[in-house]
């Protein structure tokens, strides 16, 4: 009896949260804005450099839409040595320059994006390399508990959330010489919540919180 109690009251604040949850993503699914944005990105360790990275300069997007971060090169290696395991460490910088061709006043971006270039150099010179990208679980650090590769940040009225590689950790680079491997992204724009929806969902768990516990205090006598 006590633990359908518990699960009633468990079940009335998740509806209320996700109530809540629907009025934000409603609006974030109208968001039709033009947002223009501006990468960089270096790969540090060896010299000569396993990879360049060609940033974006002046991208465009719509929220929840993918688009490119920018593109690995991979650079071949000089013959002999045998063949070796490597791993490098690489950052990407993102950063929002436009909304609908205004700067945003509240811009809380760059934000950046760590991984590493794993893979093996061979005896001929030619690389075998994938990057890893850092999804943020603790990979790098353990006080990192973002559930992303870069926190969320704010610009203007709306939190941003950018995904990396459709969320996955691996991205296989062309060896060829000359070719350009992209490595896509999508941030997700929400609005900022307002202070009455969070005071209304607080009080709400709160209450529902303080009658369960009256509850169980008299059924427990």
């Amino acid at each position: 009896m006590k633990n359908a109690r518990r699960r009633g009251v468990l079940r009335a604040c998740i509806a209320v949260a996700g109530m809540l949850a629907h009025g934000g993503m409603t609006s974030a699914s109208a968001l039709k804005a033009n947002v223009t944005y501006t990468t960089a990105g270096t790969v540090d360790g060896s010299a000569p450099a396993l990879a360049l990275f060609h940033g974006v300069q002046g991208g465009t997007f719509t929220p929840s839409a993918p688009f490119s971060l920018g593109q690995f090169e991979v650079v071949p290696q000089a013959a002999g040595g045998g063949d070796r395991t490597i791993t490098e460490p690489f950052a990407i910088t993102y950063r929002t320059d436009a909304i609908d061709g205004v700067a945003p006043t509240i811009n809380e971006s760059p934000v950046t994006i760590h991984g590493w270039l794993a893979g093996t150099i061979k005896n001929d010179g030619s690389l075998s390399l994938s990057a890893v990208v850092d999804q943020g679980v603790q990979l790098a650090d353990p006080n990192y508990f973002y559930p992303n590769p870069a926190p969320p940040f704010q610009t203007n009225g709306w939190v941003n959330k950018i995904h990396v590689n459709g969320d996955k950790y691996f991205l296989a680079l062309s060896g060829a010489p000359g070719t350009m491997t992209s490595i896509e992204a999508r941030v997700d724009m929400v609005p900022v919540p307002e202070p009455g929806s969070l005071a209304v969902f607080g009080t709400i768990i709160v209450v529902g919180a303080i009658r369960a516990g009256r509850r169980l205090r008299r059924h427990a006598r």
